[in-house]
Formats: C-alpha cells, sequence, structure tokens
C-alpha cells in the first residue's frame, strides 16, 4: 500500500502558506501536510484568520491535527536537518519578504530568505 505523498509548506505562518495548509488539510486521506514558519505560528492564529466554513468548531484543526514547525530557513544546516527527517515528496516554497519597504531595510537578510533560501530548497 502507497503512503500519502509528504507535502511540506514553508512560510505557513504567512498569507499564500496559511491558507494553502489549511486547504490541504482538508484531504487528511490524500496528503500528509506539513508546514514550517518562523513567526505567527499557531493553531489559534490559524483559527482567529481562518475560521472553519461553516463556523463549526468540529471541523476546525487542533494542536494534534495541524502539523507545524518552527523552521529559519536562514538556517541552511537545520533547514537540510528538518528535510532529511521529514523527506518531503513536495515542497512549496511560501516564504518570502513580500514588503518592499521591509526588504528595503533589511536588504542582505531579505536576499537571502527570498533567494539563497530558494536555491538552498531546490
Amino acid at each position: 500500500m502507497k503512503s500519502n505523498p509528504t507535502i511540506l509548506i514553508t512560510g505557513a505562518s504567512g498569507m499564500l502558506g496559511r491558507a494553502l495548509h489549511r486547504l490541504l488539510n482538508n484531504f487528511p486521506d490524500q496528503y500528509n501536510v506539513i508546514g514550517t514558519g518562523l513567526t505567527r505560528l499557531s493553531v489559534d492564529h490559524f483559527h482567529k484568520y481562518y475560521p472553519p466554513p461553516s463556523g463549526d468548531d468540529s471541523t476546525a484543526p487542533s494542536a494534534t491535527t495541524v502539523n507545524l514547525h518552527y523552521l529559519n530557513l536562514l538556517d541552511h544546516a537545520a533547514t537540510t536537518e528538518f528535510l532529511m527527517k521529514h523527506r518531503p515528496d513536495v515542497i512549496v516554497h511560501c516564504a518570502a519578504e513580500r514588503f518592499p519597504d521591509a526588504f528595503e531595510k533589511n536588504a542582505e537578510e531579505s536576499y537571502k530568505l527570498n533567494v539563497e533560501s530558494t536555491k538552498h530548497l531546490a
């Protein structure tokens, strides 16, 4: 029997990654979803921004069903270790500095996140 593919979503605490993580978690019989983030990484944060469509909390993700992990993608050794441990079949890289003002204030770190971490994941 083939196991479900493991999908790693980086930036699962951001707008795009959180939405994708929430969507794919609706199909636990098809996907093993792992999310990583650096900040705002909590189930409460997910509930605040993505409440269950029906308003029924029984269908909402919980701490036991939402697979979220802290991961600093600028730490390439930790990232490699994480990838080796979880062995994702698919990586959806949603982590990025998306605000131009923040990018300009922290150009070097933003470049490392947006470009170098992407190269490392590839």
